[in-house]
This record gives structure tokens, C-alpha cells and sequence, in this order.
């Protein structure tokens, strides 16, 4: 399970980002951390699983900070362009 590091703050999402990490797209494995927001190298569709179990597939926009708090991104059902996504905490 990816841990939420704003859980237990006031400022959950709100506040600018102080740190981030490479995601790797997994259709098995959630990421070590949940972002308050992803950006990704390519417009496209970024397939996601948020905390809830929701499965969601968004179109992202290249280069523009996408609020959400997903627990994985997904390998498949993720534009096959998008090389590079950033989380940011």
C-alpha cells in the first residue's frame, strides 16, 4: 500500500509540492508514495487506481500538474507515449 505522507495534515494538497519521484506504471504493484498530483511527458490517457479501489482514466494534459491521489498507475490502459510521469509530494 502507498503511504500517505499529508494524512495526518492540514494542508493535504494545497500547498506547493517539496518533493517528487519517478513513477513506474505497474499493473501489479502501487507506488511507495500517493502524490497530491502527476504530470506526464505526452497528452494522453493515464489509466490510475485511487485509494477508494476506484479504477479512473483521465486524459492528461503534457506538462500541466494533475491534482489526484492515485495508488497505482497503470501500465496497461495508459497511453503508450507517456514514457515519463513524475509524482509529486
Amino acid at each position: 500500500m502507498s503511504t500517505d505522507k499529508f494524512k495526518n495534515s492540514e494542508n493535504r494538497v494545497i500547498v506547493p509540492a517539496v518533493d517528487g519521484f519517478m513513477v513506474t506504471k505497474s499493473d501489479t504493484a502501487d507506488m511507495p508514495h500517493q502524490p497530491r498530483a502527476i504530470t506526464v511527458n505526452q497528452d494522453g490517457i493515464v489509466k490510475m487506481t485511487m485509494r477508494s479501489g476506484a479504477v479512473l482514466t483521465p486524459t492528461i494534459n503534457a506538462g500541466v500538474p494533475f491534482p489526484c491521489r492515485p495508488v497505482r498507475i497503470w501500465s496497461t490502459g495508459t497511453s503508450a507515449g507517456i514514457t515519463t510521469i513524475v509524482g509529486w509530494l
